[in-house]
């Protein structure tokens, strides 16, 4: 990069060689942008989090390693050591936030504008299963004390003896997975696996029309989804006719339907009628919807008559309904009951 800016560099038919280097003849700073507020102790440069951050401004987690264009400036000194203070701004938002070196702890201290994240470890090695580290006044006295570094060394050779099945199982399986194109092969066919699962849930998403991919079915979705209740589809004017003439086809001549009522109803009709008679006084069967006729009514018998052409039942002869005269209606002096014209025809004088 440097070869070719200095291979690439214009002088202008004017310079001189006493004039110095081009950044001198023109009156610029060498670091150019970067030194644009040099007047005020400030030089940019490409500052590397130190730490995980918090910004003040958005909230948003900013991890350690993420680099910014910052602001650097010197703001005193520890001994002979400069302290210097970085200021940049947030990717996300205009918030800005300021970091200043600690050289009286080896650290990196936030000023303003975000807080640090903080990370503990567990220091008990049983709960974290870490092996513990001998600190130097423990170092220091292994050297120092042979007797204490008697009694450490049998204390290690315990600590070997208990942990020996767990190096031994450990080491059966690095000998077990030694083998890295069987491993390798084991992995991709997983992965191969996944990828044909995860196109089957998106392939099923997409027939359902839905954008996201599908989760594998569980029970508790299907208890769920048996609890749901959908509308029946609405059936157009031509559908619900040709049902309804299917089903006046299929049903039976003999069912329990006559002109379209049920049974039920007519049951409750049949005991409309006889509470309305009684409450009247009158046969229920003179009781009808239709008005009375002028001329007198006509009753009919059966008679039964041998024809010669053949009867359709070969057990009964076919029954013939022939009408009887009406009876000579007889003069009593017994007072009737006015009946209602609207609701029964006179029958004076049948029995």
């Amino acid at each position: 990069m440097g070869e070719r800016k200095a291979v690439n560099k214009y002088y202008p038919p004017d310079w001189r060689p006493e004039y110095g280097s081009l950044t001198k003849y023109h009156g610029q700073h060498p670091l150019h942008e970067r030194a644009r507020k040099i007047h005020e102790g400030i030089i940019i440069i490409r500052f590397e989090l130190p730490y995980n951050i918090w910004c003040g401004g958005c909230g948003i987690h900013i991890a350690k390693g993420k680099r910014f264009n910052a602001e650097k400036k010197c703001v005193g000194n520890y001994f002979s050591t400069k302290i210097f203070k970085f200021r940049m701004r947030c990717h996300l938002c205009p918030n800005y936030f300021e970091i200043q070196t600690d050289p009286q702890h080896s650290d990196y201290v936030i000023v303003s504008g975000a807080s640090r994240k903080v990370e503990t470890w567990q220091s008990n090695p049983e709960e974290t299963g870490t092996v513990a580290l001998k600190d130097d006044d423990e170092a220091k006295r292994l050297i120092d004390d042979p007797f204490y570094k008697l009694e450490h060394k049998v204390d290690d050779e315990k600590k070997g003896v208990v942990s020996r099945e767990q190096v031994t199982e450990l080491l059966e399986t690095q000998q077990r997975m030694h083998h890295d194109y069987a491993m390798n092969s084991q992995l991709r066919n997983s992965f191969r696996e996944e990828k044909v699962e995860l196109r089957k849930q998106k392939a099923d998403g997409k027939k359902l029309g839905l954008a996201t991919k599908l989760l594998p079915p569980s029970e508790s979705d299907a208890i769920e989804a048996a609890k749901v209740s959908f509308m029946k589809p609405l059936l157009s004017a031509d559908q619900t006719l040709r049902k309804r003439q299917n089903e006046i086809t299929s049903a039976s001549i003999f069912g329990a339907h006559t002109g379209g009522a049920s049974a039920a109803d007519l049951r409750q009709k049949r005991l409309r009628l006889l509470d309305r008679a009684a409450h009247l006084h009158v046969d229920p069967t003179l009781l009808s919807k239709h008005k009375p006729t002028t001329h007198p009514p006509t009753s009919y018998k059966i008679v039964r008559t041998n024809t010669t052409k053949p009867s359709k039942s070969p057990l009964m002869p076919p029954l013939v309904l022939t009408p009887t005269p009406t009876p000579t209606p007889i003069t009593t002096t017994t007072t009737t009951p006015t009946p209602a014209p609207a609701l029964y025809n006179e029958a004076s004088g049948n029995e």
